[in-house]
């Protein structure tokens, strides 16, 4: 279901990133700057929600169903 989210937010140009798990929650990407650093993180709140950063794509827990942003590899 997230690569639904996903092909979504593209076609209609939405700014913010959304994923639905396998239970059907949504869950928004947002950021916070931490000692120079960049944390992502996912909350059910969309205010202030950020598009998917390039370079990083969305896996989710297997037994949690909470979704986890991943860095991809070079």
């Amino acid at each position: 279901m997230g690569v639904l989210s996903v092909l979504k937010d593209v076609m209609l140009g939405s700014s913010a990133f959304s994923y639905v798990n396998k239970n059907n929650q949504t869950y928004w990407l947002h950021e916070t700057q931490s000692h120079k650093v960049t944390l992502y993180f996912f909350n059910k709140v969309e205010d202030k929600a950020i598009p998917l950063p390039k370079g990083y794509y969305v896996v989710e827990s297997p037994k949690t169903a909470l979704p986890v942003l991943k860095k991809e590899k070079l």
